[in-house]
């Protein structure tokens, strides 16, 4: 699948349980009304658990995919997932 097809239009957050194992829910957060840094304000206080995806819908499967970049919270701050 080829990023230049299926621009990010979203920021999709996945919370997980106390392990990381399971998701418990999913937000998303459209770029046309959030920065990154609107999001990350939203997400003050629970960044351990959750993860920060940039994605998109995709309507034959009906639901978001990640088409972007991924971020995840360590010990510093958030931090692009190679």
């Amino acid at each position: 699948m080829s990023n230049k097809k299926f621009k990010p239009t979203s920021y999709i957050v996945v919370f997980w349980n106390e392990g990381g194992t399971e998701k418990v829910k999913e937000e998303i957060y459209p770029m046309h009304q959030y920065s990154f840094d609107d999001v990350l304000a939203l997400l003050k206080g629970k960044e351990a658990t959750c993860d920060i995806y940039e994605g998109r819908y995709w309507k034959e499967r009906e639901k978001y995919i990640t088409v972007g970049k991924s971020y995840v919270w360590d010990t510093f701050g958030w931090g692009q997932q190679m």
